[in-house]
């Protein structure tokens, strides 16, 4: 009798260990798929292999999500599967052409600032300015505009 406890009680022991495992299998894949994935964006991967990064990514996510739920299977498979496409983004990453950045172009002077003392403006800077325009007559400065009432005239008392 004493053997069959003892036997029982190493069975539900590794059950135990077993169950155990499920969540330990899924952290470590996780774990793997991370440091892949780590690995393909420090190559650059981002830019060289958008797609396989980003799956990569959201498989990694789910993964957390279904371990969170308790799915450990679940979670394990798509860990591996993120894990894949983590290395395939690092080999399109180290087979792809360096990225190089060209440096941003300056800006236009603008219209308002002047050309520093001694220097005229490039002929494109001078085409780019607008014409200026030739101050109104003060006689047309005298006449109501549009937007401005105009005065009634006045009325003549009757004789």
């Amino acid at each position: 009798m004493k053997q069959a406890a003892h036997r029982l009680s190493l069975f539900l022991l590794a059950g135990s260990l077993l169950a155990g495992c499920g969540a330990i299998r899924s952290t470590v894949g996780i774990v793997e798929a991370e440091k892949a994935l780590r690995a393909a964006e420090e190559a650059g991967a981002r830019e060289t292999a958008p797609y396989a990064t980003t799956l990569a990514n959201q498989l990694l996510d789910k993964a957390r999500e279904e371990q969170g739920y308790a799915e450990y299977s679940t979670s394990f498979e798509l860990a591996r599967e993120a894990e894949a496409k983590a290395n395939e983004a690092l080999e399109l990453a180290r087979k792809a052409p360096p990225v190089t950045r060209m440096a941003p172009t300056p800006a236009p002077a603008a219209a308002s600032e002047e050309a520093p003392a001694g220097e005229e403006p490039t002929p494109a800077e001078a085409a780019a300015e607008p014409a200026a325009e030739e101050p109104a007559p003060a006689e047309a400065a005298a006449e109501p505009t549009p937007t401005e009432p105009t005065p009634a005239p006045a009325e003549e008392p009757s004789p």
